[in-house]
């Protein structure tokens, strides 16, 4: 588990002031502009000197003391920023994304090993686990209620609940 984890994409400029667009890759917008420090690398060596940050709804407007044109900010575009975990304050029960990717998706009840977890997205509602199925193909599972009855980071083991048919061939 790395101490930087990605914070975001820069995606476009603002403006004529150098004013950068980035696509946020924390849970929102607000979790982004909330964060006290941005790095350019993922060892954070490199602090971004931030000026100012801003919430446009999808995405973040973030100012870089010294980027001041339209022509420097372009230069950065598809760059990927990067914040130290220990800066974002989760949630109790809240995991980290790249922590889970990984972990063993098990049966809450009888032990049975359905697969790996190997992707995680949002359909907006909640998050829904891919599940990666130790006899082949894929499986989906939401990242909600009851169906999720247990998550061990430490272990790398993910306990579940599954409606009849859901991770069964």
């Amino acid at each position: 588990m790395g101490q930087f984890l990605e914070a975001g994409k820069i995606v476009g400029v603002h403006g004529l002031k150098g004013e950068l667009k980035v696509y946020p890759h924390c849970d929102s917008v607000k979790a982004f502009i909330s964060l006290p420090k941005l790095f350019y690398d993922r060892e954070g060596k490199k602090e971004v000197a931030v000026e100012r940050k801003r919430d446009t709804g999808k995405l973040a407007l973030l100012k870089i003391n010294g980027l001041d044109t339209v022509e420097e900010a372009r230069k950065l575009i598809d760059k990927l920023l990067f914040f130290d975990r220990s800066d974002m304050k989760l949630l109790e029960g809240a995991h980290f994304i790249i922590d889970l990717l990984g972990s063993a998706i098990i049966d809450a009840d009888s032990e049975r090993v359905y697969g790996e977890l190997v992707d995680v997205t949002s359909n907006g509602a909640h998050d829904v686990y891919h599940v990666e199925m130790a006899a082949g193909g894929r499986r989906f599972i939401p990242a909600a209620g009851d169906f999720i009855a247990g998550i061990d980071v430490d272990a790398g083991t993910i306990k579940v609940r599954p409606i009849p048919g859901m991770l069964e061939d």
